[in-house]
């Protein structure tokens, strides 16, 4: 079509189709998967909530839905076990992240 080869020098980025797909970030995922393993367990522990009612917080929290936060609980089993382990009070909560009510 007529013109379009000035359009393309224009406005066509070509260092813009080597670049990677834009997607979410596994490394965001895992800092965010362990926030909620934090949050579960402080939920647990300091809260007296039931589990039902701990998932539905997360489900606000995190805007996830029930089945997902249910699956990150599952299937991250070891990282609740270290905090198990880890003890954390609630100033070291409140040290790591610090942009939380705990």
């Amino acid at each position: 079509m007529r013109g379009s080869s000035s359009f393309e020098k224009l406005y066509q980025n070509p260092n813009r189709r080597n670049k990677k797909s834009a997607g979410r970030s596994p490394d965001l995922i895992e800092q965010r998967n362990e926030l909620i393993m934090y949050r579960y367990h402080y939920y647990g522990a300091h809260s007296g909530q039931r589990y039902d009612e701990v998932v539905k917080s997360l489900c606000n929290e995190f805007y996830l839905s029930v089945r997902q936060i249910s699956k990150i609980i599952e299937t991250h089993t070891d990282v609740s076990r270290r905090i198990i382990e880890e003890r954390p009070s609630l100033t070291k909560l409140r040290k790591k992240y610090a942009f939380l009510t705990w």
